[in-house]
């Protein structure tokens, strides 16, 4: 008995030093993995906790705490999905949720809480018990990975490059966002396959393409290419592709990482690039100019061809602006170099002038300079862009041509003088000229108005004549009243042409449309008396009959050379005139 007695208790001792055993191991994990354990008294709202717990909670070892004060710590938002997992029925006890607490000191951190709810026999919570753990360290640094992984995806926007990975050892094809962007697909419309891939390769570029992989796939050799492929809605990229292979130890292939960037805008602003160097070129060779460009910053200076050519310098013999200054003729040097200084301080861009410069040879070229300012964002000028022109010859020519215009001009001016003194009679000749036709003039106004007064009396008396004894005059006298009206009217019209020749100085001519027609009718009507006499022959052929033009001017010419046809022609047998 006393054997069995003594067999229970060592029995009974071992149990305690296992069980003793194993609650110090289950002490160190807790603390080695600072897992919080606790409980929750439903009926008591009473929280007791291991230190790890308030640890996490940022609150000291001593506090007291309440599951108010606990829930408390929790954001509204991550308490509301909290009590949601807690509040499932009995058929559901177990719930495992990640939430942030608050700290007193205003920061945020994150916990995973795995917890169980028991039930009394009612169906009502009387107890929760359950185990936290601190995942903070690694919901930042999942933050970090998303942000990371943002910031890829948004690199890879910015420079139109898609990744792409795949994995030999499952199959399984990674495709970035990006890459599919680049291809104008959706990921679940790309395929993951070598010959989906080469479906959209354009189809010039498709064998090229497909040696190059497959070369690449059997020497496990690193790749790198352009090709072109063609979107669904037929737009065409240039890609530019590279790949490379991921090994094990034994240098068995494990993955093949590349990427895709599109280059289509690059390489179309690389071509207009080219044209526009090439358009630079031969505009610099056909204007044969030295044109430089100054970086203000080192002072270095750089030069095209045109600098040989014209100078017979190789261009780091002047590369720098102070170097090109010694070439200045020391006479223009300080305006030059005040002119562009003045031109900043302004904050100007276009700057010229013209000033001589040094060849090689040690002679010197007159030279027109002019350069463009290019500022930074502050209004700091850093560069300058400019071209120089060999103007030696022109300055020569136009030399050449003041002296010949200047020995003209004395040629000219000796001559002038000389015709001077000739014209000198000929003036007085136009004045005396002058004076005679003021006088002429004066003579025809007074006989004009002297001549009016008898020209009315007679054709008064003839008109009383036929307008009152008509019946009784015979025939003879019928023809000689009516030639009486007839020449008085003519002679009064002469009187009137005799008033507007004195005034004709004084009239400023005037456009109309005149009918030649009726005009040349008119003046051949008023003198039908003397054609009749003459018995001439007048043919009138007229290019135009309306034109616009001074009237009375054209009235008086046509009136003057119809006269002297009459008058010059009467001797014709017989007078003809058209």
């Amino acid at each position: 008995m006393a054997t069995h007695t003594a067999a229970i208790a060592i029995v009974k001792n071992r149990e305690t030093e296992a069980l003793r055993a194993s609650e110090e191991r289950l002490r160190l994990a807790v603390i080695g993995g600072r897992v919080g354990i606790w409980e929750w008294d439903v009926s008591t709202n009473r929280v007791v906790c291991n230190g790890q717990l308030k640890a996490m909670f940022g609150w000291p070892e001593a506090e007291d705490l309440t599951s108010k004060k606990v829930m408390g710590a929790i954001p509204s938002e991550d308490r509301l999905r909290i009590d949601a997992a807690i509040q499932r029925s009995p058929s559901h006890p177990d719930y495992d949720v990640e939430h942030r607490i608050l700290w007193p000191d205003g920061s945020l951190h994150w916990i995973a809480t795995k917890g169980r709810v028991e039930y009394d026999a009612a169906g009502n919570r009387v107890r929760i018990r359950g185990v936290s753990v601190d995942i903070t360290d690694r919901k930042r640094a999942e933050e970090e990975t998303r942000r990371r992984e943002a910031l890829f995806a948004e690199a890879e926007r910015i420079a139109h490059l898609g990744s792409y990975e795949w994995d030999l050892r499952d199959s399984t094809v990674y495709r970035s966002e990006e890459l599919c962007r680049i291809f104008g697909l959706l990921p679940d419309q790309f395929e993951p396959t070598f010959e989906g891939y080469l479906e959209r390769v354009h189809p010039e570029d498709r064998s090229t393409t497909k040696q190059i992989i497959e070369q690449a796939f059997r020497e496990l050799e690193p790749f790198e290419f352009e090709e072109r492929i063609v979107r669904p809605d037929g737009a065409v990229r240039l890609l530019h592709s590279q790949g490379k292979w991921m090994f094990d130890e034994s240098h068995h292939p494990l993955k093949l990482v590349g990427i895709c960037q599109d280059i289509t805008e690059r390489k179309q602003a690389e071509d207009q690039l080219r044209r526009s160097e090439e358009r630079f070129q031969i505009v610099a060779r056909a204007t044969n100019d030295a044109i430089w460009d100054w970086d203000l910053a080192s002072d270095a200076l750089w030069w095209n061809q045109g600098i040989t050519t014209l100078f017979n310098y190789a261009a780091e013999e002047v590369g720098t602006d102070s170097g090109r200054r010694e070439h200045v003729h020391r006479e223009d040097l300080e305006r030059v170099v005040s002119d562009i200084r003045a031109v900043m301080d302004r904050g100007e861009q276009f700057w010229a002038d013209e000033y001589r410069f040094r060849r090689a040879d040690g002679s010197y070229a007159d030279i027109f300079d002019r350069g463009f300012v290019i500022y930074d964002g502050t209004g700091k000028p850093i560069r300058m862009i400019g071209a120089m022109n060999d103007i030696s010859e022109r300055k020569r020519a136009l030399e050449i041509l003041e002296q010949r215009v200047a020995s003209r001009t004395a040629e000219l001016e000796s001559r002038n003088r000389e015709r001077e003194y000739e014209i000198s009679p000929r003036k007085r000749v136009e004045e005396l000229l002058r004076a005679r036709n003021e006088e002429l003039k004066a003579f025809a106004y007074t006989v004009s108005h002297d001549l009016k007064a008898p020209l009315r009396g007679i054709a008064g008396y003839a008109q009383e004549l036929d307008g009152r004894h008509r019946a009784g005059l015979g025939e003879r006298a019928l023809f000689c009243l009516k030639q009486i009206l007839t020449a008085t009217h003519n002679l009064d019209r002469l009187i009137e042409d005799l008033l507007h020749y004195s005034r004709l100085d004084a009239e400023t001519p005037t456009g109309a449309e005149v009918n030649l027609a009726h005009m040349v009718e008119a003046i051949l009507r008023d003198r039908k008396p003397l054609i009749l006499e003459q018995g001439a022959e007048v043919a009138v052929s007229l290019s135009s009959t309306s034109v616009r033009t001074w009237e009375r001017g054209l009235l008086q010419v046509l009136t003057n050379l119809i006269d002297n046809a009459l008058k010059y022609s009467r001797d014709a047998k017989p007078p003809a005139f058209t």
